[in-house]
């Protein structure tokens, strides 16, 4: 039975069998070559090896292409990653370009699937889809062309194909009044959900990375949190989701954030599970981001706020970081971000008020 993406079998003799498309023979009948393996992992390697060295420069599909590219793709990235690229695969991109050639692909058809998706590329209701969405996806069919040109020598037309310009959506913060009336409501009602908005609303934790946290990520002693991992819904591939709890999104978002006095004595306060159990939910089980969503949401309307994302909770904390003057690079880390240039891109258009505390600095 073949593993999912490439062409790769067990036989019959117990050896594995790796099979790729070399080309056509004179009479137009399509030509394939094999490479042997004792392992899965050793073939899987020997026809990689042996697509990279082919020689071949003539006609691949895309449909072909995009899985072999997908299948090579799988062992450099997060499992999140490849569960959305298999998706925006399967129903966006595979069934666009499903009849056409790699050494064909042009600058034009990318266009036109641009325009497609952004006038009418929703699946299951009439309009659009976002630009940033459909960018994804161009930036998929580009590695795509890429790998082709890598692996069959066929040339990539693509690749200097203009990206789409996406303007950053305007940050909404609390205000302080409602920051503190928020605040108010969450301590009074301390359960584990509410204790979970309060970490984003003071650390700037992202809602994956809170619904990962485990008991143990909280240290006591120090007055720190570690951020270890993130939880989302995936696809399954199957037409359903599966929770995935993963590392964080780079290497830079794994840090240690310390906490603010009264939130650790709180922490320390509701403490009453194991060190494996999940901060949010008291249990072994890691909570539905969306549950803590609808929770916060819940929270705003109790509190007459209106209604924000979850995620301006962390543009909230970087927001008053940079009022109350912390260095850039301090709340770079404290954000983790990879960079100081991606903090000051966010967050170098702070409110009004900040900005007239700067120029009211300047004197004659």
């Amino acid at each position: 039975m073949s593993k999912k993406g490439l062409n790769i079998y067990k036989r019959k003799d117990n050896r594995w069998e790796g099979r790729f498309f070399n080309g056509k023979y004179k009479n137009g009948r399509k030509q394939y070559s094999s490479v042997y393996g004792n392992t899965y992992a050793k073939t899987k390697e020997k026809l990689i090896s042996k697509m990279a060295a082919s020689p071949y420069s003539g006609s691949l599909s895309f449909a072909l292409c995009s899985e072999q590219w997908l299948s090579d793709t799988e062992r450099r990235i997060k499992k999140s990653t490849f569960a959305a690229y298999s998706f925006l695969l399967k129903k966006h991109i595979k069934p666009y370009f499903k009849n056409h050639q790699m050494q064909n692909l042009s600058s034009s058809d990318i266009e036109h699937f641009k325009n497609s998706k952004l006038r009418s590329g929703k699946l299951k209701r009439n309009g659009g889809l976002s630009k940033k969405y459909v960018k994804d996806m161009i930036l998929i069919v580009k590695q795509i062309a890429a790998y082709a040109e890598l692996h069959y020598n066929i040339p990539d037309r693509i690749r200097y194909t203009l990206p789409i310009k996406i303007e950053q959506p305007e940050i909404n913060i609390l205000k302080p009044a409602e920051k503190k009336r928020l605040t108010a409501y969450l301590i009074k009602n301390c359960d584990p959900m509410n204790t979970g908005i309060l970490i984003s609303l003071y650390t700037g934790l992202r809602l994956g990375e809170v619904c990962g946290l485990r008991w143990n990520d909280f240290d006591e002693e120090s007055a720190v949190i570690h951020v270890r991992r993130t939880v989302q819904k995936i696809s399954n591939g199957h037409g359903g989701t599966v929770l995935l709890s993963d590392s964080p999104k780079s290497r830079a978002s794994k840090r240690i954030v310390p906490l603010p006095g009264f939130l650790t004595k709180i922490l320390s306060g509701i403490k009453k599970y194991n060190d494996n159990a999940s901060i949010i939910t008291g249990t072994d089980d890691y909570p539905e981001p969306y549950t803590l969503r609808k929770k916060f949401k819940n929270a705003l309307h109790i509190c007459g706020i209106h209604e924000i994302r979850y995620h301006d909770l962390r543009h909230t904390f970087a927001s008053d970081c940079i009022r109350l003057g912390f260095d850039i690079k301090a709340l770079s880390s404290l954000l983790g971000h990879s960079s100081t240039a991606m903090t000051l891109d966010r967050y170098a258009h702070t409110s009004l008020e900040i900005k007239r505390m700067y120029m009211n600095r300047i004197t004659i």
